[in-house]
């Protein structure tokens, strides 16, 4: 089992300008960290190095491909790295986000291997999209025993004509199996694993976002929710992007996280819930009606006991969540959050 890291160790935080990888960065730096991230391009870096300062530094590597993070890895000698790159545009062909989900995946794990000698965990953003799946009853609650044995076959059947979110599923899915077969086939490493399973992630951004049409998945989901109704969308369980970022520094913190994989979820919600909370707080947003009915049960529920035990979580509620989202997106784009 690794020892705690303990700032001001180094951690290198792959894709470091995304939605939850921003946020990441800054819980690394508020708790003393020194900060070395990857992005695409210079520009990307410098919008986070304006926003943190001195303690972070940034590194371009361009794609998510078999050696991509090797020259990071040598030059900046990191104690650990947290890895939330990942491709996301799932129009296409879907080995187009498949292929590169693993092949980014095995990357950080095999630089780690052969250049990052002070390296004693990596911590991988992975999502419950790994272990997700309808299943034939009502209510069904998912732990970290499961995994998503569906995407892939719908994959196989319907091709790039499959849904966006069955591409993004199978891509985590066989990512996150790729990374633990790589843990179990390569013994005697000098780092261990943690994979962390967020749900749908709400919350304020802080990351580079230049207009409305330029917002992450989960963010742009919850503005049309909020304004255009409910999409049908399988799981209904939410997490604070703040409780995400942190969840990712916990498991470097502390030891017990070694080799497991957390999920990192609030609750199961209703959009209702978030439109009330928006009206309340004296937001222009428009009522639904008629109202969401909330008294069904919710198809998935997500176990967040591990996540309690072993990193001593306390999440934030959808209330909270709701408000400090709407409030930021309000303050980036005026006319477009009234």
């Amino acid at each position: 089992m690794m020892p705690s890291l303990t700032s001001p160790a180094k951690v290198l935080v792959t894709g470091s300008n995304g939605f939850i990888a921003a946020w990441i960065v800054r819980v690394l730096i508020d708790r003393g960290y020194n900060v070395i991230g990857t992005v695409r391009s210079a520009p990307k870096g410098d919008y986070l190095k304006k926003q943190f300062g001195d303690k972070f530094e940034f590194v371009v590597a361009k794609n998510l491909e078999e050696n991509a993070f090797d020259e990071a890895v040598k030059s900046t000698g990191p104690d650990a790295i947290i890895h939330a790159a990942t491709p996301m545009d799932v129009s296409g062909d879907p080995q187009s986000v498949i292929g590169p989900a693993v092949e980014g995946t095995l990357g950080i794990l095999r630089s780690a291997q052969q250049f990052g000698h002070n390296i004693k965990r990596i911590v991988i953003t992975s999502s419950i999209a790994s272990i997700l799946e309808s299943k034939d009853v009502p209510s069904y609650t998912f732990t970290e025993d499961d995994w998503n044995s569906k995407s892939e076959g719908i994959i196989e059947r319907e091709g790039t004509n499959a849904p966006g979110e069955q591409k993004y599923a199978t891509s985590k899915t066989k990512a996150e199996q790729a990374a633990w077969k790589f843990i179990n086939e390569n013994k005697g490493l000098h780092f261990d694993l943690t994979t962390i399973l967020p749900s749908v992630v709400f919350g304020p951004i802080i990351h580079e976002v230049k207009d409305v049409s330029a917002l992450n998945a989960t963010i742009a989901l919850f503005r049309h929710c909020i304004f255009n109704g409910t999409l049908d969308f399988f799981s209904n369980n939410f997490v604070d992007v703040r409780d995400v970022a942190l969840a990712h520094v916990l498991a470097l913190e502390v030891p017990e996280a070694g080799g497991e994989r957390i999920i990192i979820s609030s609750a199961p919600f209703f959009y209702q819930q978030s439109i009330d909370a928006l009206i309340e707080a004296r937001y222009k947003v428009p009522p639904r009606e008629p109202r969401e009915d909330t008294s069904v049960p919710h198809a998935a529920i997500m176990d967040n006991a591990k996540s309690k035990k072993i990193l001593g979580i306390n999440y934030r509620d959808f209330k909270e969540t709701s408000v400090d989202t709407y409030a930021e997106l309000q303050r980036r784009f005026p006319e477009s959050f009234p």
